[in-house]
């Protein structure tokens, strides 16, 4: 889930068409239509109040203690939050209503698709601040800085960082001269900067994922690093290539560790490593999967539906059981599998000396001051010894002894009916029944099957002499040879009571599973810890095979004050997708300096360049490389050049081609001017500007190109 921080005012309920009205629900049971219908169905969205008090009454989240629950004051909705997602809890503490209305809309579609409990009580509650807006100043509303600083943090442990430092940067008492000012506003502005920052057109125009051909990864830089062996890993990848980062040291730091992993002893084990990655499949994926099929645990039994039926399976009539069966269990086999596989990385890295704390930190378990879960292959054990997948997918699965009480009594007590049906016979043959040597041989119970009707019916020769209380309930076979099937109160009370528990215990075999993956999910940290150090070091692997192929260097990263210049210095540098030219020959390397960065022995400050020359002579290669090698060395990998230095580069504008919108009613020289403004507003000192042929302009570091009128 995402909340939106929107700088547009609400859209007024008059402009909302009230004649339209929300579908009536079609659930069966009338709790479940209760539950989805609203009391008005007018199409409107919810409000804040709405919104909380629609998430008290699910209990989607914990309260924090009986004591909070009963004090918990409606009117007060900060009351029995406190175990509430933290981006959650910061929008009720400080008032952020757009984005509490804007969840409340969310909730309502998945309350309406019914998957609201397998989705919200997972806890995941992320803030989402659009680039244009993060970083702006925003003091007047403090549910607004607060959310933003969570973002920050969020993105920061997503991209493998550790949280940032406290910044003290304490300037505001001391009387600054204008340009100390300028300065000390520089240095607040760059130092809320995590991340480069790429809008679509920059994605689109320097073939980010996708070639501009045919659409396909083929030829794209994403096509060049990726090397992930899991889709987890992929995943991380991917969004650390759409989310370069800007400071130095961590930039420094993810280099570090992709460095260390392409030789030596760290290369050895990772080489080792990856094979067990390619087995470890979308454990992401699959823990999600496995929250749905155990049930909502998180939430469950408070609010009005207590004691309500919370899982999936409660609230839908299957089908296709054993279809489904199937698959969570397969589901279920995959992750157990996985893990399993992933469990054995802490021990190939064990003994390896490693400088880089990144790297130490995801390979390493919890007990040696790592990330890692430590014990991770002991704690699957109990999985493996208690759930038999092969039995489970084929609709088998006995819960073992202690894992459900209920179902244990309702075995037990089965064994125990049984043993009275038997001493009861012994009694019978031998007291009551004459000749008794005759009854004990010819006594027989039929229809001791779990599904027989009329079960344990006594079968004797019409010839026994039988007390008053037998009463017959059919017979089979004539005269000597006739056979009656005979009914007791004792044997009908005992049945009875068989019949309640063989109901126990076939409700605990279809529980079974369930408590399975309800207790496999109320370990989900343990398991998303090793989700997330494994994809991590897939991510990193991925790089280091990047930096392992001939003519990739480490670039240099130089920090950049606030009276420094910002420079790019690239010596022999390549375009990371041409390796050769159109006409087949091998890619010809070229250098660049710009802003700040020495040439000839001097110092060349220029921050524009301007480049000329004729038609098909890799003008616009050299614009699309300088930015690649930029991206390229900002996600912490190595670089297609022989050098390489730069300063951090915050944004990345791009104007290349012609193109127009037609369905927007923009024309191709609107589309030029849109994407040259929007350079324009948004460049600062530390953005890197590339323009094909555009009428020159001045614009911070930017990167030109010309076609010039050439005698051939």
């Amino acid at each position: 889930m995402s909340l939106l921080k929107s700088a547009c005012p609400s859209v007024p309920l008059n402009k909302v068409n009230q004649k339209e009205t929300l579908p009536k629900s079609t659930a069966i049971d009338v709790k479940d239509r209760k539950r989805i219908e609203r009391p008005s169905p007018s199409l409107q969205p919810w409000d804040v109040d709405e919104t909380l008090t629609e998430i008290h009454r699910k209990g989607y989240y914990p309260r924090a203690s009986r004591k909070d629950t009963a004090k918990h004051d409606k009117s007060d909705p900060v009351q029995g939050t406190a175990r509430w997602p933290e981006v959650l809890r910061a929008c009720v503490q400080g008032g952020a209503s757009l984005a509490l209305s804007a969840f409340g809309g969310a909730l309502f579609y998945l309350q309406r698709g019914l998957v609201d409990d397998e989705i919200l009580t997972m806890g995941i509650v992320k803030p989402y601040i659009p680039p244009a807006t993060c970083g702006a100043a925003s003091d007047s509303c403090a549910a607004t800085e607060q959310l933003e600083n969570l973002f920050t943090q969020e993105q920061r442990e997503s991209s493998g960082l550790e949280a940032p430092a406290p910044r003290n940067e304490n300037g505001n008492n001391v009387a600054f001269s204008s340009l100390e000012r300028d300065q000390a506003e520089v240095i607040a502005m760059e130092a809320q900067i995590d991340h480069m920052a790429l809008d679509g057109t920059t994605l689109a125009n320097l073939e980010i994922l996708s070639n501009a051909h045919s659409g396909k990864a083929a030829g794209s830089l994403w096509s060049k690093i990726s090397f992930a062996k899991s889709p987890h890993g992929s995943r991380l990848l991917r969004a650390w290539l759409l989310r370069p980062l800007f400071r130095k040291v961590d930039i420094d730091r993810r280099a570090d560790a992709v460095e260390e992993l392409i030789s030596g002893a760290p290369a050895a084990a990772l080489a080792e490593s990856r094979s067990a990655l390619a087995k470890m499949g979308d454990v992401e994926r699959l823990l999600s999967r496995v929250h749905s099929m155990g049930g909502s645990g998180g939430g469950a039994g408070q609010g009005d539906l207590e004691g309500g039926n919370r899982h999936p399976n409660d609230r839908a009539i299957l089908y296709e059981t054993k279809t489904y069966t199937k698959r969570k269990v397969g589901d279920f086999s995959k992750l157990l599998n996985g893990l399993r596989a992933a469990a054995v990385i802490p021990d190939l890295f064990e003994g390896v000396d490693i400088r880089s704390g990144q790297l130490s930190k995801i390979v390493r378990t919890s007990e040696s001051g790592g990330y890692f879960p430590a014990n991770l292959g002991e704690q699957l054990d109990w999985f493996f010894d208690n759930f038999d997948c092969k039995r489970a997918a084929q609709g088998d699965f006995e819960p073992t002894r202690g894992m459900d009480d209920a179902y244990d009594a309702a075995c037990d007590d089965v064994e125990r009916i049984k043993q009275e049906l038997e001493d009861y016979k012994d009694e019978m043959c031998s007291d009551v029944l004459k000749p008794s040597h005759q009854a004990k041989g010819t006594w027989k119970y039929i229809n001791v099957k779990e599904d027989s009707k009329d079960k344990y019916l006594i079968e004797l020769p019409a010839s026994i002499g039988i007390p008053d209380d037998f009463y017959v309930k059919g017979k089979r076979g004539s005269g000597a040879k006739q056979v009656n099937k005979y009914r007791t109160p004792v044997v009908e009370q005992l049945v009875q009571e068989l019949e309640q528990a063989l109901a126990v215990v076939t409700a605990g075999k279809a529980r079974g599973m369930q408590l399975v993956f309800s207790k496999f999910d109320s370990m989900r940290a343990t398991w998303a810890a090793a989700a997330a150090a494994t994809a991590m070091l897939d991510a990193l692997g991925a790089l280091a095979e990047v930096a392992s192929q001939p003519g990739f260097s480490r670039p240099i990263i130089r920090d950049c004050p606030p009276d420094g210049k910002p420079c790019t210095n690239i010596m022999q540098g390549r375009h990371p997708c041409v390796e050769v030219t159109h006409s087949g020959g091998d890619f010809v390397p070229n250098d660049l300096s710009l802003g700040g960065a020495p040439v000839s022995g001097e110092i060349d400050e220029s921050r524009v360049l301007l480049l000329s020359g004729p038609n098909m002579g890799g003008k616009s290669t050299l614009l699309r490389q300088t930015c690649l090698i930029t991206i390229l060395a900002q996600i912490g990998c190595f670089v297609p050049a022989d050098e390489c230095c730069l300063t951090p580069v915050d944004r990345i504008f791009t104007r290349l081609g012609a193109s127009d919108r037609i369905l927007l009613g923009q024309s191709t020289f609107f589309v030029e001017l849109a994407e040259t403004a929007a350079a324009l507003r948004g460049a600062t000192r530390r953005s890197l500007v590339i323009m094909d042929e555009v009428s020159w302009m001045e614009a911070p570091f930017v990167l030109k190109t010309s076609q010039a009128n050439v005698p051939w």
